[in-house]
């Protein structure tokens, strides 16, 4: 699972990382990786999304990264459309990306 996790963490801002990508660079099949996270109650999607939307809410909320608007941070956390991002960052921080970048910064 480290090693699953290592290598989610190099390519998930990659639009195009899959399951297959990861499988091909671990050597083992898909379906291997699959139960390999679901034992620990993930999958691939989940920590891939996890990931893209953690990464996401720090550049937002970072006053180093103002420069980068919304399109921006999007594109730089692996996602293909503007649309998709808002949907899942709204589902899972219950706010825009918008309200998140105007939040206080710490």
């Amino acid at each position: 699972m480290i090693s699953i996790g290592r290598y989610i963490d190099r390519g998930f801002s990659n639009p195009h990382f899959s399951l297959a990508t990861l499988s091909r660079r671990l050597g083992v099949t898909p379906r291997h990786i699959q139960r390999l996270l679901a034992e620990n109650d993930t999958s691939f999607v989940d920590e891939v999304m996890r990931r893209r939307l953690h990464r996401a809410h720090e550049l937002l909320t970072s006053s180093q990264h103002l420069h980068l608007n919304v399109i921006a941070v999007a594109h730089e956390c692996g996602f293909s459309t503007v649309s998709h991002f808002h949907r899942v960052f709204r589902r899972h921080f219950g706010m825009t990306p918008g309200e998140a970048r105007e939040r206080p910064r710490s």
